[in-house]
């Protein structure tokens, strides 16, 4: 909060406020602020502009609303159609040779379940299908399985998963991690585009593309809604609510952690997923 937060006035500390924003609205709702400089990372210029490298977000819109910019310039970032910017922008620069992270996901703890509720989705999948896909362990056995069915990508995170894909599939995200070899992958490669997340996560871009979206959730109440975080905190929202309400069709994967079968009251239980 730039107003309340006076960092040369003894005993003054700095506020850090929790927001449940949308994440297509982040730009928005930082514009709302008055931002003075954004600090980004970046490749280095050619031809009188740069690119965001595995990154596009909200930090496009802000560089095009006229934002200054500083670069962290770094060589290994690569080069990604879709999120390019003018030289222009840019008001200072500091130049890294910093490897770029490579998140590694812990192994699924329950594998031939996920790769069971992969068989249902995939089966759902029909051929042609744009598909957007959320971020843990399900999207590696579904992309595997539909593989052939995909016609195209339109997502919000790309991820290595996205490598088992045909050669030539249109795949367009708002941002990118994963292994060195994915960066590679995506590296000045034609099919690849990474756009603002007001447009990717966009109602009206998601439904006149007829998307299949796909999504897991930590908890579903009694009343139908999912969960993404629950008890620990995993992750915020992100852009599940966005493509759950514009997708043709939204499908939420959640494990069963009923018993095999259990008989209560008189009545049968059979555990969903076997």
């Amino acid at each position: 909060d730039r107003k309340s937060y006076r960092p040369n006035e003894p005993g003054v500390q700095p506020s850090v406020k929790a927001m449940d924003v949308n994440f297509s609205s982040m730009g928005r709702d930082f514009l709302r602020f008055n931002p003075d400089l954004v600090i980004t990372a970046a490749t280095p210029p050619r031809q009188g502009r740069r690119s965001l490298g595995t990154n596009c977000d909200y930090t496009l819109g802000l560089i095009e609303a006229g934002i200054p910019v500083f670069v962290i310039e770094n060589p290994n970032m690569p080069w990604v159609n879709g999120n390019q910017f003018a030289e222009s922008r840019v008001v200072g620069v500091l130049h890294s040779t910093e490897e770029l992270v490579e998140p590694k996901a812990k192994p699924s703890i329950t594998p031939d379940e996920d790769d069971k509720i992969a068989s249902f989705i995939a089966e759902l999948i029909p051929c042609g299908a744009m598909l957007q896909m959320g971020i843990g362990y399900l999207p590696g056995p579904v992309l595997k399985k539909a593989a052939r069915k995909i016609g195209a990508i339109w997502s919000e995170v790309l991820t290595d998963n996205m490598m088992s894909l045909p050669p030539g599939v249109p795949i367009v995200g708002t941002l990118a991690m994963g292994t060195r070899k994915f960066y590679d992958l995506i590296n000045e490669n034609p099919n690849v585009h990474l756009l603002p997340v007001e447009v990717t996560n966009s109602y009206s871009e998601i439904k006149q593309r007829n998307v299949i979206s796909v999504n897991q959730a930590m908890k579903v109440t009694y009343g139908g809604a999912t969960i993404v975080g629950a008890g620990k905190r995993f992750s915020g929202p992100g852009g599940a609510h966005d493509f759950g309400c514009a997708a043709e069709v939204s499908i939420i994967a959640l494990r069963s952690t009923h018993s095999e079968q259990r008989v209560e009251n008189g009545r049968k239980f059979t555990k969903l997923t076997s």
